[in-house]
């Protein structure tokens, strides 16, 4: 019993080659790996189908969504879930899940040492690696991230929101577990760098989460000025907030996830774990 391996693709045809390539450098090998072809519209799921065949795998299930014209960060969750409740993983069983994309790049012995971790340390429920040349993390970041099984199985009902990634780690939070992030050779991850604070795209989409995580205007409003102070993409924030407010009008409704933001970044750095020595 090792763990699960995630992957979400939309119109990737040409980046699954370099996928494969990837994931057969691993020195421990998924004993499953769910490949969700999220609603792609070219050759991505005949791709994966002829990479299985010549690589020989047995362990990778392809689960195929409905196709659409255009990808979207929001509803990547929900492709989660899908997967999750026609597949009937929860009631598989695995030491922990991972999540990885096709531009991605992880040590090979990477998941060898997340296992040496988790059979070592029984507090700590996620684990990711980090980017070297992005800005210092907060939690655990989505490529290479590793949550306990045990973790997803004390879940009820629908636990995946428009942010998968944000979500294991509140609900690692909220069961009680701490996280880690490996700062040493073993746990470089490089891939596309967490842009929140970067990027006009980022910045929109942690304001549209705002709003989602029943954030209040007057909390959005602070947020801009002090995003304008530290020249953080305010504007752009702000119109991600407004996005949501005015149009889409999504709110979660998950009380960990509620609970989570409101109590504020203190409470989350302090069970926030870095590690260089292991």
């Amino acid at each position: 019993m090792t763990f699960i391996l995630f992957t979400n693709l939309y119109n990737a045809e040409d980046e699954v080659s370099r996928l494969f390539e990837l994931v057969e450098t691993f020195t421990l090998q998924p004993k499953k790996w769910v490949i969700i072809n999220d609603g792609s519209n070219d050759n991505t799921e005949q791709v994966i189908k002829e990479h299985i065949q010549q690589s020989g795998r047995t362990n990778v299930v392809i689960f195929n969504l409905p196709p659409k014209e255009k990808g979207n960060l929001k509803t990547i969750g929900h492709a989660y879930n899908q997967a999750f409740e026609q597949l009937q993983l929860k009631q598989e069983n695995y030491e922990f899940m991972s999540i990885i994309d096709p531009d991605n790049r992880i040590h090979p012995q990477y998941y060898e040492k997340v296992k040496d971790i988790f059979d070592s340390d029984p507090t700590i429920g996620v684990i990711s690696g980090y980017n070297p040349d992005a800005p210092k993390l907060k939690m655990p970041q989505g490529n290479g991230k590793c949550v306990r099984w045990s973790i997803i199985q004390n879940m009820t009902g629908e636990f995946w929101d428009p942010a998968p990634d944000t979500f294991l780690n509140i609900k690692a939070w909220a069961q009680g577990y701490k996280w880690m992030i490996l700062e040493n050779e073993y746990g470089v991850v490089t891939g596309p760098i967490a842009a929140r604070n970067l990027t006009p795209a980022g910045a929109r989409h942690a304001g549209w989460m705002w709003y989602y995580a029943s954030g209040s205007w007057s909390g959005a409003l602070a947020r801009v000025i002090y995003r304008a102070l530290k020249r953080r993409q305010a504007l752009a924030y702000f119109k991600g907030f407004l996005d949501n407010a005015l149009h889409d009008k999504m709110r979660c409704t998950d009380p960990d996830v509620i609970r989570f933001y409101k109590n504020g970044a203190k409470q989350r750095s302090d069970i926030i774990i870095t590690d260089e020595s292991i």
